[in-house]
């Protein structure tokens, strides 16, 4: 009947209007030029992590220009919600051959469940080149309890590990894991962010380090944190198979 393909007319429309609307607003948020330019460019680092406050990836650029580079991880969900560029970052990545894998940010204020489920519904297995990234750096969600702490990372990363396969990467900073994690976690990837120093840590030896959060790299406009492999890391250690 008319009434019936004009309701769905409505309804695709408004839909439309609405990704326009997403991809308009999301587009107006990213730089119209390399807010670091004039700075030296990075060296010295295998992988870049990134996340919609990257904006625009030039990812054509990013993968002829960085020979150095060998992996890409991907915020899949933030503290507050799911990254609205995860799903384009992901595609551009595959399409440029290079390895990706995705993170999730812990929120303890979140039931762990609940965060698997959001993780999930956006990292899909098949899509997947590396292990995926269980990122836990902030105490302040946790109102100090640490033994709560503890029990909610085991409980997610045991989660991740069945549902994706491997055993996940664990990421923090040098002072969170050896106040708060060490040594319960010491037979996972760690990778593990100083900005001074290669990373120590308590009983293990991080295959990753974040040796930046303010990196200058070709075909991205804004800070980019950079990655190096330490301890005899490689980029084998990440892959999911």
């Amino acid at each position: 009947m008319w009434w019936i393909a004009a309701v769905v007319f409505v309804v695709v429309a408004a839909v439309v209007l609405l990704l326009l609307r997403r991809h308009i607003a999301t587009d107006s948020e990213w730089p119209e030029k390399d807010l670091k330019a004039g700075e030296p460019f990075s060296v010295g680092f295998q992988g870049v992590d990134v996340s919609q406050y990257q904006g625009r990836i030039f990812w054509d650029t990013l993968k002829a220009k960085n020979p150095e580079l060998q992996f890409v991880y991907l915020r899949a969900v933030g503290k507050k919600n799911k990254d609205v560029n995860y799903a384009h970052n992901l595609e551009m990545a595959h399409q440029k051959g290079i390895k990706v894998g995705s993170y999730h940010f812990f929120n303890m204020a979140v039931p762990v469940q609940r965060q698997m489920d959001d993780f999930t519904s956006m990292v899909k297995l098949k899509q997947q080149d590396l292990r995926p990234v269980f990122d836990v750096e902030d105490q302040s969600l946790c109102n100090g309890d640490t033994t709560h702490l503890i029990d909610s990372v085991k409980k997610m990363v045991l989660l991740m590990e069945r549902h994706y396969q491997c055993k996940p990467v664990i990421y923090t900073n040098q002072n969170f894991y050896n106040d708060y994690l060490a040594p319960h976690f010491n037979d996972y990837p760690l990778w593990i962010a100083n900005y001074s120093n290669p990373p120590i840590v308590k009983g293990a030896k991080p295959i990753l380090w974040q040796k930046s959060e303010t990196g200058h790299v070709r075909g991205i406009w804004t800070d980019v944190d950079l990655d190096q492999f330490i301890n005899g890391g490689s980029l084998r250690d990440l892959l999911r198979k």
